[in-house]
């Protein structure tokens, strides 16, 4: 038996991430982005465990060393174990006691916040006696499933101040009066439903940005002399959601221990909101798991629903469940197509696509021709061995024979044309004519 240690003071009431890699050699643990990797005494194999893993517990008669607590996204081998034991519609899992869907932090539930919709903004209010007032500082964590959603904003001195999620990246920006910025950007997916921790600051002659221990810096132009009458413009200009004249959408999900200036925001500060925020408890859901997506389409979500993109893929629809090709060539003529092109197809009842020819040149039909393997010209002459003299000749088709049906099927009239030239030499060369 092979034990790794990794970590310590774990028990601190935040969420920490776990990642455990065995394989036949060795095994790796992850903690919160720190790895670790050791030698395993006996080769890792799903086999010896028999089918059975436990969660939470080592099974009934185990009770000393039960964990007690909260557990999110627990993964074993592509099962998403919390999830289907929720569902309970999995017979191959058994659970014991009551499983509550949230969960609500005892000693931290005062520093905890949940934003359940971009709409909604927090003024916060900083006392008049505010410490440190050679720089600006903010810090928190966080945790959402969306990729945009403004954290901070605020406005002093004729500028403007930003934090906020986009595309997965956390960006601090300060914009002036006229027109000018400076822009700092850390971190990518940071919409994945893990907690992320943040430390921006604002320096006389600098911005500073640190997100999960990367951190960047920038020097800037100007220099803030009086620090202490840029605060008092501050003070009664800085919200935490809803973006100004709604340019930016507010942040959805949970946001933890947020502390300006070594001041933390507690619930008596949350309750100065546009709406009713949920403290005390961390309340998101991730609606793209399952996935609803069909076809390798991408799920996105919003905070009330999702949506898939389907640009990756050959089809469309709310969960790329449509293809893109059409069953033949008449469904292109209807949307605009005016000359003979080659398109791609697909049957109705296949899963293949393939490219045929639309010929468009009639004006009251449409002809969707498929060729075969022996297209154009060829020789036969030396091709006759037997002593009867006729060539046994196969006619093969690239696509299945489920495609040709799926063709037939949405056709009204079919038919297979082959034509053969017999060529007769005289003194003048070669003349063709037509055989049958």
């Amino acid at each position: 038996m092979t034990n790794i240690s990794l970590g310590r003071d774990l028990a601190d009431g935040k969420w920490h991430s776990v990642k455990i890699k065995p394989t036949r050699r060795q095994t790796e643990i992850t903690l919160d982005s720190y790895p670790k990797t050791e030698l395993a005494g006996e080769g890792y194999n799903i086999h010896s465990l028999d089918g059975i893993v436990f969660v939470g517990s080592k099974g009934k008669r185990q009770t000393r060393n039960r964990f007690r607590g909260c557990l999110a996204d627990v993964d074993f081998d592509g099962s998403k174990i919390l999830i289907e034991a929720f569902e309970r519609r999995f017979p191959h899992i058994t659970y014991m006691g009551d499983f509550i869907k949230r969960c609500v932090y005892e000693n931290y539930g005062n520093s905890l916040v949940t934003f359940p919709s971009p709409n909604w903004v927090m003024k916060i209010s900083l006392p008049k006696h505010f410490p440190g007032l050679n720089n600006l500082s903010i810090s928190f964590e966080f945790r959402t499933r969306m990729k945009d959603g403004l954290f901070i904003r605020g406005a002093a001195l004729n500028l403007k101040v930003l934090l906020r999620l986009e595309s997965g990246s956390l960006w601090f920006e300060i914009m002036f009066s006229n027109g000018h910025r400076k822009l700092l950007k850390v971190g990518r997916n940071l919409h994945d439903g893990k907690w992320h921790s943040v430390n921006a600051g604002i320096h006389p002659t600098y911005l500073s940005l640190v997100v999960d221990h990367r951190s960047r810096a920038k020097k800037v132009s100007f220099k803030i002399k009086n620090f202490g009458k840029f605060f008092n413009q501050l003070r009664s200009n800085l919200f935490a959601g809803k973006g100004f004249q709604n340019k930016h959408q507010g942040f959805v999900g949970c946001l933890f221990n947020l502390t300006i200036n070594n001041r933390k925001f507690s619930k008596k500060d949350f309750f100065k909101a546009s709406g009713r925020l949920r403290v005390g408890a961390c309340s998101i859901k991730n609606k793209c798991y399952p996935n609803p997506c069909k076809n390798g389409g991408v799920c996105e979500q919003s905070y009330q629903s999702y949506l898939c993109n389907c640009s990756a893929t050959d089809f469309q629809g709310k969960t790329c469940e449509n293809t893109i090709y059409k069953p033949t060539c008449t469904e292109y003529r209807d949307m605009g197509l005016k000359d003979n092109s080659h398109c791609k197809l697909k049957g109705k009842d296949s899963k293949n696509v393939y490219t045929a020819f639309c010929n468009v040149t009639d004006k009251t039909k449409t002809f969707t021709v498929i060729a075969h393997m022996e297209m154009g010209k060829k020789s036969v002459r030396d091709d006759v061995t037997n002593s009867i003299g006729y060539l046994t000749h196969e006619i093969e088709y690239p696509l299945g024979m489920d495609q040709i049906e799926a063709l037939v099927r949405s056709s009204q009239q079919c038919r297979q044309f082959i034509r053969y030239d017999c060529l007769r030499y005289n003194n003048t060369g070669y003349s063709i004519f037509q055989c049958f």
